[in-house]
């Protein structure tokens, strides 16, 4: 039996079913198994449907007809940029093409999963080869060799240590290992290579099996509990208590109010399965926790550094910066909330045990979300308080006095629904185990539950780095949440992020992570920490990621140092940064479904990276986030990315911050605060949801080239900064965003950053907004506080544009007197075969 490789979603209802050919399961021979899984697949389909906002995905006002166009083309352009011939249906059904465009749904393939059809041949890697099987092999009696190989990825590992250096393979056999312990990789392992056969499927999983279940009506012990939830003891006091439960290879829901999914609802579903301002009024408080260390300002006055804006470095160090491993953070002693009081309609809160509890909730400014340990919950008639871990809410980084929707989870008498379930670790002389199966089911006599939290750990140091470390054609499955772990606050951004992930690597050269498949992982899937030179992930699928995809993290000098008086806390010289990281072939998708200040690709102190080929979609917050700006030279290019910031706000499927200068050697020799230009080209953003712009340069980004994308619903943002170039890129419909209905808003004050050669369609003719530092009156010097503007066109529903400044509105002919603009032109709105026109050339398609 092979776990189901995804959860039962929306976006996928196929199961993937092991023997000696693999088969999509409409193939299967048993015609009761045909219409058994037809009229699941058929039932979960429609119950989605429902549960599905489309009034979000579209933006109001956007032309239906325009709509569906671009999502044929969004569908085509992500078969090319992959290369493929093969249909991708979960990519066409993150376009909703079935629902909005009435496009039939191609069928799902395992053959064209990577992750199966990517294994290498051992012996055109090496002829050093050490076989495991987790089925047919024996640590015991086992040798290593194909045909009589080990059983255990940790027994094999010990094998090829034993061979000689050099290139040494490591071939995982199909089935499922279950991991006892994590896989931990060092310098002795350099010049491996871990990989699947092609076509076999490979699952190294987290988790641990509990055979022979003895499951009793729970109600005939506890009347709190409704008919329908059965409990088991767990017998093997060994096993760790656990946060995940999966039943038929399904990660199930710990109990939780209000009820849901949070793999498939939340704020962009109806219901969303969080508590809302319009179900109920939540007060919250803020009493500030005693630190262990009197809270301490560092600030670096004497920064020269390009630019007007951000010219110092500041660190606050200790006080309410103890909620962060180490207690630091640009934020300082930013607050949380440390109780809240509601009052929902027909309900109460009377819990036997509310410490078991964890309220999760979002920033009340929608920038990201928190969870909080609860300590208590006091009721007086319809009003509850809940009292939370004053040092919760690590999981970002700016902090704020109030929170936002809310729910709470893991509390037993929230344990009222299908597929929920609870572990009672205070049960005596055991713990047990309570769920709920769904449709009236029995309970499965047995369950496989989370153990790891870290499935592969490669461990070098930049002195002693592992170099040359391939894995290949593996899926990697069921990795326990870190949400409530140590968050640390990388840099200058908003971000704070646990330092650790279901495949970590630090100290590494060479690494190479292709073709493989990352599900059901509920922190980071993929971190990438420190000293990191040329890692290369590309080919694989990420699916159901509990916070981010691949994190790519690196320090300063500070980090070794721990000088705070000095400059080592801007010192990025000291080469302690993943640099030239390769991320290209990928397909993202599901992520933050815990976090939600996470993004398919987030970096920070790390430069020279290269995004390209890579379909990103479904998050809660942006699709890439650059946390700052250290070193630059990163590229983007090839990239589709729809269906950001369908949770949170002010934000869009790229962010970028740069707040804080630093030290690099980026530029080539001496140590300098300037960076590289970075580059992003040919991409095809949608701008639906929540996001405000499909490129949102923020605080102090500067030194982007923004060049021949296909940008849908939003224009451009320039905020602060300086040295950032918009050419020749198409805004379409840049008047439906869901903020700053306009082809480019610009609010920095110095006049050095361009927006030149675009093509701009917009409905009002509103095509820029100089924000709030502007003044338009006689006697501005406009050269000196706004963007360069050349050669755009401008199409709107008239034929005519206008200019939004403080003093009033403007036309076009008055902007051009001023020597702006010049060469531009505007036009009535163009035919929908234009745009997609438009497209088809820029792409090549």
């Amino acid at each position: 039996e092979l776990p189901q490789f995804e959860r039962d979603a929306p976006y996928h209802i196929h199961k993937i079913q092991k023997s000696s050919i693999y088969r999509n399961f409409f193939d299967q021979k048993s015609p009761l198994v045909v219409l058994f899984n037809m009229w699941n697949s058929f039932i979960l389909a429609v119950a989605m449907l429902c549960n599905r906002a489309l009034a979000q995905v579209v933006p109001p006002g956007a032309d239906g007809d325009t709509d569906c166009a671009l999502r044929k083309l969004s569908y085509e352009f992500a078969k090319s940029i992959l290369h493929s011939d093969n249909e991708m249906p979960d990519v066409h059904d993150g376009l909703q093409l079935s629902e909005l465009c009435n496009v039939s749904r191609p069928a799902a393939n395992i053959l064209t999963k990577p992750y199966i059809t990517k294994g290498i041949n051992p012996m055109e890697i090496s002829t050093e080869i050490i076989y495991a099987d987790p089925d047919t092999g024996s640590d015991t009696h086992g040798s290593g060799t194909k045909t009589n190989p080990f059983q255990t990825i940790q027994r094999a590992l010990e094998a090829t240590r034993l061979l000689p250096p050099g290139n040494r393979t490591l071939v995982l056999r199909a089935g499922t290992f279950f991991l006892t312990e994590t896989v931990t990789l060092t310098p002795q392992d350099s010049g491996l290579h871990i990989t699947s056969l092609e076509y076999e499927h490979v699952v190294v999983n987290g988790g641990v099996r509990i055979a022979n279940l003895s499951w009793q009506p729970a109600a005939v012990q506890d009347t709190r509990l409704p008919s329908g939830v059965y409990v088991a003891t767990i017998e093997d006091d060994t096993i760790p208590d656990f946060a995940t439960l999966f039943v038929d290879g399904r990660q199930e829901i710990r109990a939780r109010w209000p009820n849901g999914d949070p793999a498939t609802t939340g704020l962009h579903t109806t219901p969303s399965g969080w508590v809302e301002p319009s179900d109920a009024k939540t007060n919250w408080q803020v009493k500030e926790p005693t630190p262990k260390r009197a809270e301490s300002t560092v600030t670096i006055a004497d920064v020269v550094r390009p630019g007007p804006d951000f010219q110092t470095f500041a660190m606050t160090f200790d006080g309410l910066a103890e909620r962060y491993v180490p207690a630091m953070s640009k934020w300082g002693g930013t607050k949380r909330p440390t109780s809240f009081t509601t009052t929902v309609p027909h309900k109460t809160f009377s819990y036997a045990n509310a410490s078991t509890g964890i309220v999760h909730a979002f920033h009340g400014k929608g920038w990201g979300g928190w969870q909080f340990r609860l300590l208590s919950v006091e009721t007086s008639g319809s009003t509850s308080t809940f009292h939370l871990d004053p040092w919760g809410g690590q999981q970002e980084a700016r902090g704020d006095n109030a929170g936002g929707p809310w729910h709470i989870e893991n509390v037993l008498e929230e344990l009222d629904e299908g597929r929920e379930w609870f572990l009672d670790i205070n049960a005596k002389p055991k713990r047990k185990l309570y769920y709920f199966p769904a449709n009236n089911t029995k309970p499965p006599t047995s369950v496989v539950v989370g153990s790891l939290k870290r499935l592969v750990d490669i461990q070098g140091t930049q002195v002693q780095p592992v170099v040359n470390v391939s894995i290949s054609g593996i899926m990697f499955q069921a990795a326990e949440p870190t949400f409530l772990d140590d968050y640390m606050v990388p840099s200058g951004g908003d971000w704070s992020i646990h330092s650790g992930g279901a495949v970590f690597a630090t100290g590494v050269s060479g690494l190479i992570i292709q073709f493989c498949g990352f599900f059901n992982l509920n922190g980071n899937a993929v971190f990438v920490s420190n000293y990191a030179r040329n890692t290369i992930i590309r080919g694989n699928e990420f699916a159901w990621i509990g916070d981010s995809a691949v994190a790519v993290i690196g320090t300063t000098r500070f980090s070794s140092t721990q000088d705070k008086h000095g400059h080592d806390l801007m010192d990025g010289t000291d080469g302690n940064q993943p640099i030239g990281t390769y991320f290209g072939y990928n397909i993202v998708r599901e992520i933050g479904v815990f976090g939600k200040q996470t993004s398919a690709f987030v970096q920070g102190v790390a430069c020279n990276t290269t995004i390209e080929n890579s379909i990103m979609f479904n998050g809660p917050r942006a699709g890439i986030n650059f946390n700052d700006g250290f070193g630059g030279g990163n590229v983007i290019r090839n990239c589709l990315t729809f269906n950001w910031v369908r949770e949170t706000s002010d934000h869009g499927n790229f962010n970028s911050w740069d707040r804080l200068p630093y030290l690099t050697t980026a530029t080539g020799g001496q140590p300098s605060t300037r960076i590289l230009e970075n580059e992003i080209t040919r991409c095809f953003m949608w701008n639906n949801y929540h996001s405000t712009w499909p490129i949102d340069h923020d605080d102090g980004s500067c030194f982007y080239y923004d060049h021949d994308n296909f940008l849908l619903y939003g224009g451009a943002k320039n905020y602060l900064g300086h040295s950032k170039l918009n050419i020749n890129n198409y805004y379409i419909h840049a008047g439906l965003a869901d903020k700053f209905p306009t082809c480019m808003v610009d609010d920095s004050s110095n006049g050095q950053d361009s927006f030149a050669e675009n093509t701009c369609v917009i409905q009002s003719g509103s095509i820029y907004d100089f924000g709030y530092f502007k003044a338009c009156g006689p006697g501005t010097d406009y050269n000196a506080s706004v963007e360069r503007t050349w050669n755009n066109s401008f199409y709107t529903s008239d034929g005519l544009v206008h200019l939004q400044c403080n003093d009033g509105t403007h036309s076009l002919e008055w902007w051009q007197a001023l020597g702006y603009d010049r060469g531009s032109t505007v036009e009535k709105l163009p035919s929908t075969a234009t745009i997609i026109d438009w497209g088809r050339r820029l792409f090549g398609l």
